[in-house]
């Protein structure tokens, strides 16, 4: 559990290095999995960075709204959660304290943000910074445990309709539910998570793409559960392939809302941005 107690009068705790380990580690894996993904990331951060402490350099103390307002920073912010990994590891250094803005406009989760309440902590930014590498921290071990306990079911309930298909009998928990896949414990676990989780979905995507990791991808990006779509089968491999291939290059080359048709996700409404066209 992340301690968000500090002694005001002392100077600001350092981030745990732990935390620190884990978000370069994440990073990492992110840039051999998916390097344009990562590329077009910092491109569009870098840009905006520089026209940050331009603006900060020449500007009043209204600089932080501003800088909120510059065409370099919907570029970034369009990515979509998905980036938060990455903006996770841009605040494990000092000087990018500023991305807390981008990071509290991309995630929709409180438990893994800090409060504006919270006084202290929200409006010392570097100390805010280090304490949403320690949250993610957090969140993204219960995640990849989260992860790991899903690939265990759809494992298993795969290895039972196969059974079930060669001996032409279904089993009573299949007739119950027919599509345990979207109707499980693990499933329901991973999707309350929110989107902060995405890019932690695709790198397990991409280790095991004959999962029905599609589905999950489809409810955390697309807001719908996968029922809701017509489904375009995650048993021939080939399927499987097509399926992956389409949310990879989601993944590395478009924005979130280009996901699906007319898609407003929920940390744009949020902001009152309206909805943008697209579907991929």
């Amino acid at each position: 559990m992340v301690d968000l107690s500090w002694n005001h009068f002392g100077p600001v705790p350092g981030l745990d290095p732990e935390a620190r380990a884990f978000a370069e580690r994440i990073y990492y894996e992110l840039k051999a999995a998916f390097p344009a993904f990562v590329a077009d990331f910092e491109s569009k951060f870098g840009v905006w960075r520089r026209r940050w402490f331009d603006v900060q350099a020449s500007s009043s103390a209204d600089s932080v709204l501003e800088c909120c307002e510059l065409p370099e920073y919907d570029a970034v912010l369009l990515l979509g959660p998905k980036t938060i990994p990455l903006v996770v590891y841009e605040l494990c250094n000092p000087q990018n304290s500023f991305a807390t803005v981008l990071y509290n406009h991309l995630e929709t989760d409180p438990a893994v943000k800090v409060s504006p309440k919270d006084v202290l902590n929200y409006l010392t930014l570097d100390r805010q910074a280090n304490l949403i590498v320690e949250l993610n921290h957090e969140r993204a071990q219960q995640a990849q445990a989260g992860i790991e306990a899903w690939r265990r079911q759809t494992q298993t309930g795969r290895q039972r309709r196969a059974v079930e298909d060669k001996t032409c009998h279904v089993s009573e928990e299949d007739a119950q539910h027919p599509d345990l896949d979207m109707s499980s414990a693990e499933h329901a676990a991973l999707v309350g998570m929110g989107p902060g989780i995405v890019a932690h979905i695709m790198l397990a995507y991409a280790a095991d793409r004959s999962g029905p990791w599609w589905r999950v991808m489809h409810q955390l990006v697309c807001e719908k559960p996968a029922a809701a779509v017509e489904e375009e089968g995650d048993t021939k491999e080939g399927e499987q392939q097509q399926q992956y291939e389409r949310w990879r290059r989601w993944f590395e080359h478009m924005e979130h809302h280009e996901a699906a048709e007319g898609l407003n996700p929920e940390y744009l409404r949020r902001m009152g941005m309206p909805a943008a066209s697209g579907g991929m």
